[in-house]
């Protein structure tokens, strides 16, 4: 047997709570109370009472029927608006039949072409990637004058991948202008393996066969191009260059062509150019060992901390001059077990 009915015909239209008194509450508030009954008076029919409405936004607008045949007939008198459909109307056709759509339904329906093909893709790697071939192309429409006289830039497969197109064009042509002239350069290389500076650093490398490769790498050419060679092997010729002039004579520089203020500071030019060129290289990852060359060359491997740093400042002055001999006996040891007599 069907359950009796507690709730009010008028609040199960509205869709509202009731509280099944009688007459319930709701309907008492809206002066309603000698309607409030829980039988249908006409009958109780689905497609009427048990029909949920339509929710209506503040941004959704409705047509009202009365208008449903002027909108019929502006629809057949300009099927190329905004509200046109692919499917024509007929003169005696009115809207009343279809059921209600709200009108930016059809705005959305019907106005398909106002939105763009293609969405444009606005993640993260998507405008990073944007990024990075703006920069290339504004890379290709630079004219450097190196680049005129050198040819297009080449990236080997040693580049380092930490810089950019355009940090990377700017570091080689610096790298490039520190160069010296021809004759400069094949000097100070020479003064470095004659003058015993080759051997105090441990004969890292062979002076004739490096020497060979710097004239091979010229030719008959009297600017060395950069990009064509090896950065780390760029990186040994630049430790050579600054190690060399910063440990030759006065009145060895001057007969170069460099004074005393320009020797101090194309040592430290060079030696900022090792450093860039083992970079450009990628030392870390594409071992080689010109790298170890180079870094070597200049001591670089002595500029990390010594454990007995702190420890000296605590030491008296006997304590610390046996520091000092015990220090002279461990490199002299270090020196006759790695030098070639």
């Amino acid at each position: 047997m069907p359950k009796t009915r507690q709730t009010c015909t008028r609040c199960s239209q509205r869709r509202q709570k009731c509280d099944r008194k009688a007459p319930c509450t709701r309907c008492v508030q809206n002066s309603e109370g000698h309607l409030c009954t829980t039988k249908w008076v006409e009958g109780y029919d689905p497609s009427v009472h048990r029909k949920y409405p339509r929710k209506v936004s503040s941004t959704v607008s409705w047509p009202s029927a009365a208008s449903s045949s002027e909108t019929g007939s502006t629809l057949d008198a300009s099927p190329s608006g905004p509200l046109s459909t692919n499917q024509p109307h007929s003169a005696g056709q009115g809207l009343s039949s279809h059921p209600l759509t709200p009108i930016a339904d059809q705005n959305q329906t019907h106005g398909v072409s106002s939105w763009p093909p293609k969405i444009p893709d606005i993640s993260i790697v998507a405008l990073l990637s944007e990024k990075d071939q703006q920069a290339q192309q504004s890379l290709f429409n630079q004219r450097f004058t190196l680049a005129q006289s050198k040819g297009v830039l080449r990236d080997g497969p040693a580049i380092a991948s930490y810089l950019s197109p355009g940090a990377r064009s700017i570091e080689i042509q610096y790298v490039q202008s520190l160069l010296p002239s021809k004759t400069k350069v094949i000097q100070i290389v020479e003064y470095y393996e004659q003058y015993r500076l080759l051997y105090w650093t441990g004969g890292l490398y062979h002076g004739p066969s490096f020497r060979k490769k710097l004239l091979n790498a010229y030719g008959s050419s009297d600017t060395l191009d950069l990009q064509s060679l090896d950065w780390r092997w760029n990186a040994l010729l630049f430790s050579i260059l600054s190690s060399g002039i910063i440990g030759s004579s006065e009145a060895m520089s001057v007969s170069w062509g460099f004074g005393i203020d320009e020797k101090v500071r194309f040592a430290r030019e060079w030696g900022a150019a090792t450093v860039t060129c083992l970079n450009m290289g990628n030392f870390m990852s594409q071992y080689h060992i010109n790298s170890v060359q180079a870094i070597y060359g200049l001591g670089l491997h002595r500029l990390g901390p010594h454990p007995d740093d702190n420890r000296i400042l605590d030491l008296n002055q006997e304590q610390k001059e046996a520091l000092i001999e015990r220090e002279i006996g461990r490199r002299t040891w270090y020196a006759a077990t790695s030098q070639e007599w």
